[in-house]
């Protein structure tokens, strides 16, 4: 049985530093490049009105939709209720942010699996979803440039 892993041990890495070392430079960046008076007026014109509909209706419509998502693609996902998927999406987007690289689709595949789905077919959707998403980007991005003016 190996020893237990410390605190110390487990968040004191080189990649722990090294994000909170790129963290504590984009902070000071930005509080150099940036004028006080700049980002005070634009607080100011911020209407609170336009940012309510957008964190409680379409943030979680976003998520209930790539859930929805997940379930037609994944083959006996039907049977999973849809607080499953969108469980294991916001447990993607946690360790997404948390994790190098895109490892929070491997948890979200992962928080997936049970007795109907195994985790090669769970892997197989997050190809999938994320070549989805990718021609989805390539198509709004084709669409900007037949229609602006470079």
């Amino acid at each position: 049985m190996p020893a237990p892993i410390s605190i110390a041990q487990r968040f004191l890495n080189w990649r722990t530093i090294a994000r909170l070392v790129l963290f504590a430079l984009v902070v000071w960046v930005i509080l150099v490049q940036v004028r006080k008076a700049d980002l005070s007026s634009a607080f100011l014109r911020l209407q609170l009105w336009y940012l309510v509909p957008v964190i409680f209706v379409f943030s979680p419509l976003g998520v209930v939709l790539r859930a929805l998502r997940w379930r037609v693609l994944l083959p006996g996902g039907e049977r999973l209720p849809l607080v499953n998927y969108v469980r294991a999406y916001i447990l993607g987007i946690l360790a997404n942010s948390v994790l190098l690289s895109k490892f929070g689709d491997l948890a979200k595949a992962k928080a997936i699996c049970n007795k109907e789905v195994n985790y090669g077919r769970s892997l197989a959707v997050v190809l999938i979803d994320r070549l989805l998403e990718a021609m989805a980007l390539l198509l709004l991005f084709s669409g900007v440039l037949v229609t602006s003016s470079l």
